[in-house]
This record gives C-alpha cells, sequence and structure tokens, in this order.
C-alpha cells in the first residue's frame, strides 16, 4: 500500500547524532537530489548496507561517491534481534 503523504523526495539531516527526515519540495531543473535512494535501498542502508553495495546493486544512483562514507558511518551499527524465531 503507498500513502501519498510519504511520496516525493525527502531530505536526510544528520546532525549531533541525530538524523531528521524532511519533505522537500521540488528542485529547480538540472540539479537532482544528492543521492536517490527508493524503498528498498533505504531499507538496505538502514540495515547496514554500504552505500557503494547499494550503487553495484542499482538500489542507490545519484549524488558524489565522496559522500558515501559519511552515510555509511551515519547508518553503521550492530545487527540485532529482539524476538527469536
Amino acid at each position: 500500500m503507498v500513502r501519498l503523504a510519504n511520496s516525493g523526495p525527502w531530505q536526510l539531516t544528520v546532525a549531533d547524532g541525530k538524523g531528521t527526515l524532511d519533505p522537500v519540495s521540488p528542485l529547480p531543473p538540472g540539479q537532482g537530489p544528492p543521492l536517490t535512494l527508493g524503498a528498498r535501498g533505504l531499507a538496505a542502508l538502514y540495515a547496514g548496507t554500504p552505500v557503494s553495495t547499494l550503487r553495484q546493486a542499482g538500489l542507490a544512483a545519484g549524488g558524489s561517491p565522496g559522500y558515501d562514507a559519511a552515510l555509511d558511518a551515519a547508518f553503521a551499527g550492530t545487527a540485532y534481534m529482539l524476538d527469536a524465531f
């Protein structure tokens, strides 16, 4: 199910150990977002997959690979499960 209020471009800002995600108005023509991720790419990034791997898998596009390390650091962590199956 798609929620229309969640569609469109969003901007992630990380500062002082806190991240915020805000909708952004359309970008001027010719100016693309720093990095484009779909739902699958964002889920994989959130799970700790490096941005370079997301690029190779076609789940991330645009932006500058020079900033990938900053995103990798922002989403680094040890995976854990709260429940056992």
